[in-house]
């Protein structure tokens, strides 16, 4: 099986399950980010909230990740890219996130932060996929 078919089978998986609430482990190299913004393409949520763990992140690495799969658009109107240092400090009272699906970006990296935990039970009917990579060889 190619990458690209391996890549619509877990997209295809992920839409079937319907759950508000999932994480793709992938491998590192697999298409993580591609993956992602198939299923909100799918989904078409009103907004896409991307939870990231630095601001190099925030600013550069999934911006270009949307404009290499050809939606440049679908970043520039509906996405929104904020750390998730910042994203803890919200609640429902001062940021609305209804019609949001997020994207949480190397879940795995801040998975037993107290960021990661306030913003989840602040929010917790809220659609996520959580993204979170392994590597699957060394190199010297």
């Amino acid at each position: 099986m190619t990458r690209d078919e391996q890549q619509l089978e877990v997209i295809n998986k992920s839409l079937a399950s319907n759950l508000s609430r999932h994480t793709l482990v992938l491998s590192t190299g697999f298409g993580k980010s591609k993956v992602a913004i198939e299923i909100c393409r799918a989904k078409r949520p009103q907004n896409i909230l991307i939870l990231v763990n630095s601001t190099d992140l925030r600013d550069f690495s999934w911006r270009d990740e949307f404009v290499k799969f050809g939606c440049e658009d679908m970043y520039n109107n509906i996405v929104e890219t904020v750390t998730y240092q910042t994203a803890y400090k919200w609640t429902p009272e001062s940021k609305n996130l209804d019609g949001y699906l997020v994207i949480a970006d190397e879940v795995d990296f801040v998975g037993g932060t107290v960021e990661l935990s306030r913003f989840f039970s602040s929010y917790p009917t809220l659609p996520v996929v959580g993204l979170t990579g392994f590597i699957t060889s060394h190199f010297n």
